[in-house]
This record gives structure tokens, C-alpha cells and sequence, in this order.
């Protein structure tokens, strides 16, 4: 083991301020390991297979952290597409039940991309939609 590698993996695990928090890791003086770097002393080469370990415990966290994540984004992905089906099928019937009642006779007005329907007592009893308006027409709006 070289001093390049333990900086680079005392930076993969701590970031820019790695010393002291892998000294830490490693049970030994945050001096020591400024010594390794500055090369006062050879790298013990027991600290290997504790790097390795340390390592391998962090990758295993960052594997369940991402595996959290990803099976979060998929509930909340499944939810927005149920959401959207549910959204999609109340525009569909929308406009079937639109359609119906111009089929039927309603009166139509349209301007722009806003289209009214005028639908009689009569119509909305003759499609089945069980609606008693007070007065001889009223407005849908899409």
C-alpha cells in the first residue's frame, strides 16, 4: 500500500477532511496517519484489510440507500401513473358522456377551444342521467 491509494480511499470514505475521520476508523493517532502521508513512516500494511472492510461496509450501506431510493421513486412512479389512469378515465367519460348528449340533441355553443352544451329536462331524462334542472336549460362546460 502506497500513500496515493490511502489518500484516495481516505477520500472516497470522507471526503476532503479525511484524516481524522479515518484515523478514527482505524483506531490509531490522526498523526500516524500524517506520518504515512508525509512519509515519516511506511504504511502498515495490517491497515489493508481494515480498509478493505471499511470499504465493503460502505458500499454495502450506499447499496441499501439506493435500493431505498429506487423503490421509493417506483411507489411514488406507481401512484402517479394509477393517478394518471384514474385522471384519464374521468376525461374519457367525460367526453363520452359529452358526446352523448350532443348525440341526443343538446344544443351546442362553441368558441375558441371552449365548447358549451345546453342540455333539456327531456335529454338528460332520455340519457338516463336522472338530473331534474329547475329551469328549461342548463350549461356544461368543457
Amino acid at each position: 500500500m502506497n500513500k496515493e491509494i490511502l489518500k484516495a480511499i481516505g477520500e472516497a470514505l470522507h471526503g476532503e477532511q479525511w484524516v481524522t475521520p479515518l484515523s478514527k476508523d482505524l483506531n490509531i493517532n490522526r498523526k500516524t496517519i500524517q506520518r504515512y502521508m508525509n512519509g515519516e513512516l511506511k504504511i502498515n500494511s495490517g491497515i489493508a484489510s481494515d480498509l478493505a472492510s471499511l470499504l465493503s461496509q460502505r458500499q454495502d450501506r450506499i447499496i441499501k440507500l439506493r435500493l431505498f431510493v429506487d423503490e421509493s421513486f417506483a411507489a411514488k412512479d406507481a401512484r402517479l401513473k394509477a393517478i394518471k389512469a384514474i385522471l384519464e378515465g374521468f376525461v374519457m367519460t367525460t367526453k363520452s358522456i359529452a358526446d352523448q348528449l350532443i348525440e341526443a340533441g343538446a344544443k351546442v355553443w362553441e368558441k375558441d377551444a371552449m365548447k358549451r352544451i345546453y342540455p333539456s329536462n327531456e335529454i338528460a331524462f332520455k340519457m338516463g342521467f336522472g338530473i331534474n334542472f329547475n329551469d328549461k336549460k342548463t350549461q356544461i362546460v368543457l
